[in-house]
């Protein structure tokens, strides 16, 4: 098969969290709020913390930077912290999948498995509050911004009372994986 591309647009990938936020299924505003609002986008990639700011839906050039740092160094931190050989693949899905119950376990074989709670536990602690130096950091300005949305595959593993008590204005998006490409949609 043969695709021909006849135009391509560049688009900020936080917009599409903004307009996940923004607008319902069919495309109608439904939080009007926003429109007149600062909006401060952290997103928590795999391998990137993008931090923006959004005014006007106009991307700010002064209040923004991207880390070269994401939630693959959270799930490092980890592996290199359990005795015995992992795999980051694992890991990610143990995560994941244990993080509505705040337990998690590794299993090495059908024969061992390990409580690996504690240790995630102080790993995602850490991780967050080298996310909150980077967003204080970075947005210098925290005062003046109205919302300050969390997405991304990562968000979802942030200690929420660290981001809460550090942001009155913090809201983690729901599905924080495919908020940019639900608004984009």
């Amino acid at each position: 098969m043969t695709v021909r591309v006849r135009k391509v647009y560049i688009l900020p990938q936080p917009i599409g969290t903004l307009y996940n936020e923004l607008l319902d299924g069919e495309g109608f505003i439904k939080n009007k709020d926003l429109l007149d609002e600062k909006v401060g986008i952290v997103d928590v990639g795999g391998g990137t913390i993008l931090i923006d700011t959004i005014l006007n839906f106009e991307l700010s050039g002064k209040n923004r930077h991207q880390f070269n740092t994401g939630v693959n160094d959270l799930y490092e931190a980890i592996a290199n912290g359990i005795n015995g050989d992992t795999s980051l693949y694992q890991l990610e899905k143990n995560l994941r999948k244990g993080n509505q119950q705040h337990h998690w376990s590794y299993r090495f074989s059908k024969n061992r498995q390990d409580d690996i709670t504690d240790l995630v536990c102080k790993e995602i602690e850490r991780f967050t509050r080298r996310l909150v130096a980077n967003v204080t950091s970075t947005l210098k300005n925290l005062d003046s911004i109205d919302t300050l949305f969390f997405t991304g595959g990562g968000a979802n593993l942030l200690n929420q009372k660290i981001l809460n008590t550090t942001f009155t204005n913090a809201v983690i998006v729901k599905n924080t994986e495919v908020a940019n490409v639900n608004g984009f949609y």
